[in-house]
């Protein structure tokens, strides 16, 4: 590859031999520091600047409201236990009985 064609790419690929190699140009090896070491120094001098200030003195205690006015605060109530389901009876059914067919009388008209 001409030296000209690798000006503006930020790789190529070397052949020595029969083997290629990948070969980072000095536009590529400076974007990749830019866009590496400019943001790690940023959030570490970020980082550093923030320790420097006091950190604030919160108070966390919970205090509760109900004990000073417990008229307008009811107390939560425990709901009563839901009742447990019973089983319905069905009525029971008479089934009715299979109908009874007739036999009819024997041929009586036999020779």
């Amino acid at each position: 590859m001409a030296r000209e064609q690798r000006r503006h790419s930020l790789y190529y690929y070397e052949q020595v031999g029969s083997r290629f190699y990948l070969r980072i140009t000095r536009l590529g090896l400076v974007l990749i520091l830019l866009l590496t070491i400019v943001p790690v120094i940023a959030i570490l001098s970020l980082f550093l600047l923030n320790q420097t200030k006091p950190m604030p003195d919160v108070d966390v205690t919970i205090k509760s409201r109900l004990t000073d006015n417990t008229s307008t605060y009811p107390a939560i109530k425990q709901p009563s236990p839901a009742p447990t389901p019973r089983a319905v009876r069905q009525p029971v059914l008479k089934q009715p009985s299979p109908p009874v067919l007739s036999i009819p009388p024997a041929n009586s008209n036999t020779h």
